[in-house]
């Protein structure tokens, strides 16, 4: 069993939010599944790589902790590159 330990002290939270979900659910709802799956793998490979934690994914969004101001800043502007990437 892989346990991890969790940041304390002072932590820096990441939340994410995809703007206008609501609509391209309504327009797209097959398209949305599959973006939603690959937004999340994307964005917790970063967090994970940046030495976070995901804490949970909230439908379309996600809520992550960093033991720095830093490793929360770098995992920002990953995700950012490898979203545009896609």
């Amino acid at each position: 069993m892989n346990v991890q330990i969790l940041p304390t002290g002072i932590i820096t939270f990441l939340f994410t939010d995809l703007e206008s979900s609501t609509d391209l659910w309504e327009e797209f709802p097959e398209e949305m599944n599959s973006a939603l799956a690959r937004h999340d793998a994307i964005l917790r490979a970063v967090v994970e790589s940046e030495g976070g934690f995901v804490v949970k994914t909230t439908g379309d969004g996600l809520h992550a902790a960093f033991p720095s101001a830093i490793d929360g800043v770098k995992a920002v502007l990953a995700s950012q590159l490898a979203l545009i990437s896609e």
